[in-house]
């Protein structure tokens, strides 16, 4: 009995002998019951009975996934097998084999959480090559950038729930050269423990790139835990529930810092007034008191609101670290955003046009 083995692989391939269907020698962790076990074991045979030389070559991975990283992977899987010979899917668990010049391939897929396990087998070493590079690169094998957790209340209290990973980098063409200085400035003050404010406010118009600016800063910063907190929460962010929380994620050897995100916070930023008062307290009492001290905590609010009407406490030296304002885009910048985007010339934009109005364009 001779063995095999796929050459120049750096990852875990396990040895494959040529009468494997016959003397039961399968990868152990395979599931040989199933209808796709079964469908490749059968092939082989008959592969075999034609002369050919196969084997079960087998590749696993284990790595970090998302919702998005799942979308991409059955996106990629849909280009080697648009028709499969067999299918089975249950819940997020994808399971496929399909024919390929040379034998069959089979994929199993297991998302459990944030992460993922990727099960692929093939009748020669060169279809499981091609298989690995294309898939098994699609799960990340360290930390991505920028993990989000969400927020919410319900009837056993407060909660913290990880929604996965949200950065990306940012696209400094973008943006006036005044706001990737900025930008830059804000990076490096992020991954201080001394920063010069602890609160951090992005006003813009919609569709001025605000939301591209925070997703930066989540790649920017993997060291902190970035909670995205919805504007009818700030109040809350001070009761006592809700602290333990927050001391909890500092605890956790992963992050040094805990960023909340408040979108759309303008009334949290406005004067106080009887509808917004405890809000705004919330905010003061984190970004300079000795709860966000001892948190290193930051805090980033997303606004329509002019700086003139925020309330001036929140706008103190020691409070106010960045005010970042995003504005349309100047004609000539407007162009240029659009040729990265396509590839394409395009005759000069109007002043006045927004990063999403270009975006949109751009896919148009």
């Amino acid at each position: 009995m001779t063995s095999a083995s796929a050459p120049g692989m750096t990852t875990d391939t396990r040895s494959a002998t040529r009468n494997w269907w016959e003397l039961g020698d399968f990868p152990d962790d395979y599931d040989t019951a199933g209808a796709l076990g079964q469908l490749f074991k059968q092939a082989g045979a008959v592969l075999a009975l034609e002369g050919q030389e196969v084997g079960a070559y087998s590749f696993e991975k284990e790595g970090l996934c998302d919702a998005a990283i799942q979308e991409r992977f059955l996106e990629v899987l849909a280009t080697f097998s648009p028709t499969p010979l067999v299918e089975e899917v249950s819940h997020r668990n994808v399971k496929r084999c399909w024919a390929v010049p040379g034998g069959l391939v089979t994929a199993n897929f297991y998302p459990t959480g944030e992460t993922a396990t990727l099960s692929l087998a093939a009748h020669t070493p060169a279809l499981l090559e091609r298989l690995r590079e294309e898939l098994g690169g699609l799960l990340a094998t360290k930390d991505p950038r920028g993990r989000v957790f969400l927020i919410s209340s319900g009837h056993g209290g407060y909660g913290l729930k990880s929604v996965g990973f949200g950065g990306a980098t940012l696209r400094t063409e973008n943006y006036e050269a005044e706001i990737v200085e900025t930008f830059q400035m804000l990076v490096s003050d992020m991954r201080s423990s001394s920063p010069r404010g602890r609160l951090v406010v992005l006003e813009g118009e919609p569709g001025t790139g605000k939301t591209y600016l925070v997703r930066g800063l989540l790649a920017e910063v993997p060291s902190a835990a970035f909670i995205f907190v919805p504007q009818s929460m700030a109040a809350d962010l001070q009761a006592p529930q809700m602290v333990p929380l927050l001391i909890d994620l500092k605890d956790d050897e992963r992050f040094e810092s805990v960023v909340l995100v408040i979108e759309d916070a303008d009334g949290c930023l406005v004067p106080r007034a009887a509808d917004n008062m405890s809000a705004i307290s919330g905010l003061l009492n984190l970004t300079a008191g000795m709860l966000g001290d001892l948190l290193d905590l930051r805090v980033i609010a997303t606004t329509n609101a002019r700086r003139c009407d925020m309330d001036p406490a929140l706008l103190r030296p020691g409070r106010l670290g960045f005010h970042i304002k995003t504005e349309a885009l100047s004609r000539g910048r407007a162009t240029e955003v659009y040729r990265h985007l396509t590839g394409k010339p395009r005759a000069t934009y109007d002043g006045g046009t927004t990063l999403a109005a270009v975006y949109r364009a751009a896919r148009e």
